[in-house]
């Protein structure tokens, strides 16, 4: 049961305490995911079954991403070349590890570079934001929100 865990939840602080696992996520979102999957496995009503093979499981989500491999559907395009992928993790994983786009990030803000790229606007940013966190690129886009007024 040890090696369940993989090198990508060895940061995280999350512990399952599931006797013989030794699980660590990254989140409580991540834990909680974890913990179905110690459900016992005669509780059928909690199950997404594929209707083309016999995959199934106890997370819609998984399930939506699994059915793209027959589908062939490919929703995320590399925002730097022709790529796309059928998960969100394929597509970072293509970015940021094949050493096909260097110095690259997940997320570029497209407001900053159009900011820069505008001569009046280009002494209000220094550089355009770019991070491989989709939470920190959310908060970094409300910076562009017009400030509200206080009364």
């Amino acid at each position: 049961m040890f090696g369940r865990t993989s090198p990508s939840h060895s940061t995280g602080s999350f512990q399952c305490e599931q006797k013989d696992c030794n699980y660590i996520g990254k989140s409580e979102l991540h834990i909680k995911r974890h913990l179905l999957s110690h459900a016992p496995a005669n509780n059928e009503s909690k199950m997404y079954d594929c209707s083309k093979c016999s995959f199934k499981t106890k997370t819609k989500s998984h399930l939506e991403r699994h059915v793209r491999c027959h589908t062939g559907d490919k929703p995320y395009p590399c925002p730097y070349c022709q790529f796309r992928s059928s998960s969100l993790e394929n597509l970072r994983k293509h970015i940021l590890k094949t050493g096909k786009h260097p110095d690259k990030f997940m997320y570029e803000c497209q407001l900053c570079s159009r900011m820069l790229k505008t001569a009046n606007n280009a002494a209000n940013i220094e550089e355009i934001f770019k991070t491989n966190s989709y939470q920190a690129y959310q908060q970094h886009l409300n910076t562009h929100l017009p400030a509200k007024e206080s009364n």
